[in-house]
């Protein structure tokens, strides 16, 4: 939901926060590019990649439950 929202009103929830100087954290760098104070979030390139590592498995016959479920391994942050 939250993703959604802040896709719809991202813009928006930017703008405020540059008007009202509130501190703001938000989930990756395209948002402090647009001009929000930081960002901290997972890497996606790396999500893709383990993503694709986990597909190709499952279409080579492994079933979906014995493949090992993780977090993203790294975040980076962004700032202004």
């Amino acid at each position: 939901m939250w993703v959604a929202l802040t896709n719809l009103f991202g813009t928006q929830l930017v703008d405020f926060a540059t008007r009202q100087r509130p501190p703001s954290l938000f989930v990756n760098a395209r948002w402090v590019e647009a001009g929000g104070l930081m960002g901290y979030g997972p890497s996606y390139p790396e999500m893709f990649r383990r993503a694709a590592t986990m597909a190709d498995k499952i279409l080579r016959g492994a079933k979906p439950a014995d493949c090992p479920w993780s977090s993203p391994r790294s975040s980076s942050w962004s700032s202004t």
